[in-house]
């Protein structure tokens, strides 16, 4: 599977600014934590679950972009 990065801007040039739905595939994750360090204000690892929890429902693109990209499983999606 082939990832590409997020941009940092859309298509006309204009910065991205809308809300996004995080979603994290847990199925697919392999705790590597990059998430947890690159965003700390959206991602955590819960240690009774042994999992990374969402701390928002919602983000601006620009905010989780580097989690988004530096995940090695490509787990982590944002939904228009």
């Amino acid at each position: 599977m082939s990832r590409q990065p997020i941009p940092s801007s859309d298509s006309a040039g204009s910065p991205t600014s809308d809300m996004k739905d995080i979603a994290l595939d847990h199925v697919c994750c392999i705790l590597c934590m990059g998430c947890v360090e690159t965003a700390p204000d959206f991602f955590a690892f819960d240690e009774d679950t042994d999992r990374i929890v969402v701390l928002h429902d919602q983000a601006f693109e620009e905010d989780i972009r580097e989690a988004v990209n530096i995940c090695p499983k490509a787990c982590i999606s944002l939904e228009p």
